[in-house]
């Protein structure tokens, strides 16, 4: 059985002297022990350090970096340096909303715009408003205002390819595929070049009945995106009308398996069949696939659901326009926005929650965390995030539950190392030798073995501990770490 005191977490006689969890259980620390703690801990420290939460820009997904964890003899300056950053926001707290609050469209539709436009006049030199402008204006048919936005935005930032390829996406839309043609296709060789080059560009051209060089432009996109379904399902279509109906079987049925079931792609994959003479398949899977989509009108609640989401998003990513000119204040304010309009919008609790951790107001961002996790609880930085919030705060409680938590959805073993590295730190033996197995046994990293290692130690497991040691040189024949241990 462990010592029961390496569950304690005992005050040093000499309060300038750092002590490890073993010296507290079992008193001096052997000179291998010391060796074998500092190489645990540099090798955490170089860990969490490579996953330094990376800023939200408008034109990313949601992030999943992770904040690194707070080293608990550390917590006093941590907290010193949060309270004296210079962009601190004014102390007043946020309320998240719990409901989206009832939307009037017209109304709601007439107030974003008149933000837009108070963006575009305020920050009129800056490229991304112009383009969010643009996405806006184009989302809700206003196309001549889009278009006007899009140019504006590219004589500021003439190297985007995502605006050029937005703004081409508005002039097929309107019918104008030669022009969308021409912007993109001198774009098609870029670096920077992404999927939705291809489809926009493949797209006009199939419009313009240039099937051929559509069909060459997809399959050099799926050279480069080999999963994007969408690439995939344009070219079953384009394949059609070229009567390349097997291969258009072929891609068509392969979106399919990568989770893509969109009508036009069903459409393609039916017409395919019907056209090589498998008449009663090709009806059977429109038929199993008939459910049509309406677009939904301005008073119906399905639009007011999609507009809500839709407008939620740009506050968003009007909010960070706003935070990258230094006006945290009103960047959090369109982001307490976008919340009302959708709570459930991961991005901007993400970037509002860093932008709280930032400015040290700790007790705001952990309940955004918190709903994080119920909203999003595979996604394992959540965890993370949590815990180290939690650290801060010395709250040693919430960042193991937090921890563990993570650990138990935590495919990869990270969160397991991180929860036995916690509860090792704060003398808790017994869990950190469960969670640091788990982690060993996930991660088989030189790391996660020698705080295993150091754990069976601190409990006095010596027998366990030689074991695992060989196994570790076993595994790591060159590593040197684990020749210093006896």
């Amino acid at each position: 059985m462990p010592n029961s005191s390496a569950r304690r977490r005992l005050a040093p006689a000499n309060p300038d002297k750092p002590v490890s969890s073993f010296e507290r259980a079992h008193g001096k620390t052997p000179r291998w022990f010391g060796l074998l703690l500092a190489a645990t801990v540099a090798a955490s420290v170089v860990l969490l350090i490579a996953l330094i939460l990376t800023p939200l820009t408008p034109v990313e997904e949601p992030s999943t970096a992770i904040i690194p964890l707070v080293e608990t003899d550390s917590v006093e300056a941590v907290k010193r340096k949060l309270e004296t950053r210079s962009n601190a926001i004014p102390t007043r707290r946020v309320v998240l909303p719990l409901e989206g609050r009832k939307i009037n469209n017209e109304l709601e539709q007439a107030d974003l715009l008149e933000r837009l436009e108070g963006a575009r006049s305020q920050f009129a030199e800056d490229a991304v408003v112009h383009r969010i402008a643009g996405i806006t204006y184009a989302e809700l048919q206003l196309s001549e205002q889009a278009a006007e936005c899009f140019e504006r935005s590219l004589q500021l930032q003439p190297q985007s390819v995502q605006t050029a390829v937005e703004y081409a996406a508005l002039l097929s839309q309107t019918g104008k595929q030669d022009q969308a043609i021409e912007r993109l296709s001198k774009l098609k060789d870029a670096p920077d070049s992404d999927a939705k080059l291809f489809q926009t560009l493949g797209s006009a051209m199939m419009q313009q009945g240039e099937i051929e060089e559509a069909i060459l432009l997809f399959k050099k996109g799926l050279a480069k995106y080999s999963n994007e379904t969408k690439l995939l399902s344009l070219l079953a279509q384009a394949q059609n009308q070229a009567g390349e109906f097997a291969a258009a079987e072929s891609n068509a049925r392969r979106a399919m398996e990568l989770g893509d079931s969109g009508e036009s792609l069903v459409m393609a994959l039916s017409t395919s069949l019907i056209r090589q003479g498998k008449r009663e398949e090709g009806l059977a899977v429109r038929q199993q696939h008939s459910q049509k989509k309406v677009t939904p009108k301005i008073d119906d609640e399905t639009y007011k659901e999609s507009f809500a989401q839709f407008a939620s998003h740009t506050y968003g990513l009007l909010a960070t326009v706003y935070e990258s000119h230094g006006d945290a204040q009103s960047a959090e304010k369109w982001r307490v926005f976008g919340l009302e309009m959708n709570p459930a919008n991961t991005r901007i609790l993400v970037s509002l929650g860093e932008m709280l951790r930032k400015s040290g107001r700790l007790d705001e961002a952990i309940p955004i965390y918190q709903r994080l996790l119920v909203l999003e609880p595979d996604n394992m930085a959540h965890y993370n995030n949590l815990a180290s919030l939690a650290l801060s705060k010395q709250d040693i409680r919430l960042a193991i539950s937090a921890l563990e938590q993570g650990a138990g959805r935590d495919p990869t073993g990270y969160l397991s190392l991180q929860t036995a590295r916690v509860a090792f730190e704060v003398g808790d033996g017994i869990k950190a030798e469960r969670y640091a197995s788990d982690a060993a046994s996930k991660m088989k990293t030189p790391d996660a073995y020698l705080l295993w290692i150091a754990v069976l130690r601190g409990l006095q497991k010596d027998q366990a501990a030689f074991k695992t040691l060989a196994t570790a040189k076993a595994l790591f024949p060159n590593d040197p770490r684990f020749q210093q241990i006896p």
